[in-house]
């Protein structure tokens, strides 16, 4: 990841003044990493690691923010600038049959969910799986 730091930070190099929104799929500790490594970016709607992030957390100036996984909520990122200082609110909301119902996305997840094939268990693993080791034979 440490090249795709340099790639990011010369590519936002041209653009001091504005707001630097990065969408991750790294998984929050890559998230805090890049945040680290690249420190003009404003703020990581990170996802992978399913976490549920209920405020959002500062690395540097950097806040980083995560929503869980399978529609439990919905991030709610609201910036503005007012004399050139950055305001950001995140807050999570639950997708609970609550919210309204929005009829342009409601048409655009119909679309989608008739082209997901639904979840089927194929097998289940006995023993855990070690990331660290996996295909290593020692």
């Amino acid at each position: 990841m440490r090249g795709s730091a340099s790639s990011v930070r010369a590519a936002l190099a041209p653009y001091p003044d504005a707001v630097h929104v990065v969408l991750s799929h790294l998984g929050k500790d890559d998230d805090v990493h890049l945040a680290r490594d690249v420190t003009a970016i404003d703020v990581i709607v990170g996802g992978h690691s399913h976490t549920v992030m209920r405020q959002a957390m500062r690395v540097g100036r950097t806040l980083i923010g995560q929503t869980g996984s399978r529609f439990q909520f919905l991030g709610v990122w609201t910036l503005s600038r007012k004399n050139g200082q950055l305001s950001v609110q995140y807050q999570l909301e639950p997708i609970d049959g609550q919210m309204p119902k929005d009829p342009q996305v409601e048409q655009a997840v119909e679309l989608l969910r008739q082209t997901l094939v639904p979840e089927v268990v194929i097998g289940q693993r006995k023993t855990t799986w070690d990331v660290m080791h996996a295909g290593r034979s020692d």
